[in-house]
């Protein structure tokens, strides 16, 4: 327990070193937040249930297998089937009566201490609350997993894990001639807009998740990197003083 209780003292100082020097550098402890457009949600109606979806839609299993069209179809079970990864093996613990070692809940206090702190960032800013940003939490998570687990089921894993590579490698190769393709149209998209190494991009609504993360929107954005462009976005009613803009329309080719 002293040296849970140690990890935890030194992990907690180093987070609120990491506060301070925000709070120098910004005066404000999370980070300036003032360019950020915030509307706040109803905490426990919307923002909790979004979050609880969230969780288990990004941590299920099949983030790693399924394509993201056919995710979108099943999404719900998607999600009981994350909750359940994450609840399985406390509840295999407290049933077989196993004690959890210090470690163990060191890891399970990292898992909801992270947790907890990222959605407080995303609930006060809305930026991401994508695996991207879950994954800090995950971590500690899937350590607790692998240590409590029977070394007969991380067999079975084992193999699980060399079966999703398989097929991740398998779908890269059948996707990759549909993205040379969107590569070439982009291509020529960029090269007759402006010669200023600007880029406006312009968004039916910039606030909408589901378009600001749209495949083809992100992967023209990584060409655009690639050229040294500068990227400036902005919403539908506010080009007009833009003299080169595309729309997220003429990428995505949805109207």
């Amino acid at each position: 327990m002293r040296s849970f209780l140690n990890t935890a003292t030194l992990s907690a100082l180093g987070i609120i070193i990491y506060l301070i020097i925000n709070y120098l550098y910004c005066g404000y402890i999370f980070g300036k937040r003032s360019h950020l457009e915030v509307k706040h949600i109803e905490f426990f109606s919307a923002f909790v249930p979004k979050m609880i979806f969230s969780i288990g839609k990004n941590f299920s299993i099949f983030n790693a297998i399924l394509h993201k069209g056919i995710l979108a179809k099943i999404s719900f079970f998607h999600m009981y089937v994350g909750l359940g990864m994450i609840f399985f093996p406390v509840l295999y613990a407290l049933i077989k009566k196993k004690e959890i070692s210090d470690f163990s809940i060191y890891l399970l206090f990292g898992f909801g201490g992270i947790l907890v702190s990222l959605f407080y960032s995303y609930y006060i800013t809305y930026i991401d609350d994508s695996i991207r940003i879950q994954s800090n939490a995950y971590l500690y998570l899937i350590l607790f997993i692998v240590i409590n687990l029977p070394k007969n089921t991380i067999n079975y894993i084992k193999i699980l894990i060399i079966g999703i590579l398989i097929f991740n490698s398998v779908t890269v190769l059948i996707y990759s001639e549909n993205i040379k393709t969107y590569i070439s149209r982009y291509e020529k998209l960029i090269d007759s807009s402006s010669r200023d190494k600007k880029m406006f991009i312009i968004y039916k609504n910039i606030n909408d998740n589901n378009e600001r993360n749209d495949a083809r929107l992100l992967l023209f954005k990584a060409i655009l990197i690639d050229k040294n462009y500068q990227i400036i976005e902005s919403n539908a009613t506010d080009h007009h003083e833009f003299e080169y803009y595309i729309r997220t329309s003429d990428i995505t080719g949805k109207p």
